[in-house]
This record gives structure tokens, C-alpha cells and sequence, in this order.
């Protein structure tokens, strides 16, 4: 068990993002942290067309992928940090079609 298990595990329970961006500095496991934090802060708009997810399926529909196999696969490509499976990206879409019919 590392030394800083502890310190992870609480400062994650925490919600203490601070302390786990500081970890990440140092624990090689964790280099991504900073990212992946960043990308969780991007999906906490109120506003579904300001989130990261959904921006970026705009985006992709915007520059004309049509089906959802396209869609989806150019998600992963550009967005792989979120882990999404085919379910979030269609639920993704799907607020996004009656966001835009309001």
C-alpha cells in the first residue's frame, strides 16, 4: 500500500480537488489528474450546450458526421479522457436534439 493511499482516498471523499491536483504532481500514477479534473469541471454547466460532452458532439455534428456510429467514434477519438460508452454519448445527443427544439 503506497503512503499516500490514505491521503488520496480522503482527499477524494473530500471532493478536496486541490490535494489531488498536488498529488498528481508527485505520484506517477495520478499524472493525468489535473485533466481529468479539468474535464469533470467541464460537464458541470446547468446549461447542457456548455458542457464539454456535449460542446464537442455539437461540434462533430456540426462538421457533418450524420449517424451515430460516426458520432460516436469521433467522440472517443477526441474526448477518451471521460470513458463514455455508446449510452452517455447517445444520451449526450439526445439532450442535445430537445435542447435545440425548445
Amino acid at each position: 500500500m503506497s503512503p499516500f493511499e490514505g491521503v488520496f482516498r480522503e482527499a477524494y471523499s473530500r471532493g478536496n480537488w486541490r490535494i489531488l491536483v498536488e498529488l498528481s504532481k508527485i505520484i506517477p500514477c495520478f499524472r493525468q489528474l489535473k485533466e481529468v479534473y479539468q474535464a469533470h469541471l467541464d460537464r458541470l454547466y446547468e446549461d447542457p450546450t456548455r458542457r464539454r460532452p456535449e460542446k464537442v458532439i455539437l461540434q462533430i455534428l456540426e462538421r457533418g458526421a450524420q449517424d451515430f456510429d460516426r458520432v460516436f467514434s469521433l467522440f472517443i477519438e477526441r474526448e477518451g479522457i471521460y470513458g463514455f460508452g455508446d449510452i452517455q454519448v447517445w444520451e449526450g445527443l439526445d439532450l442535445l436534439k430537445h435542447e435545440v427544439s425548445r
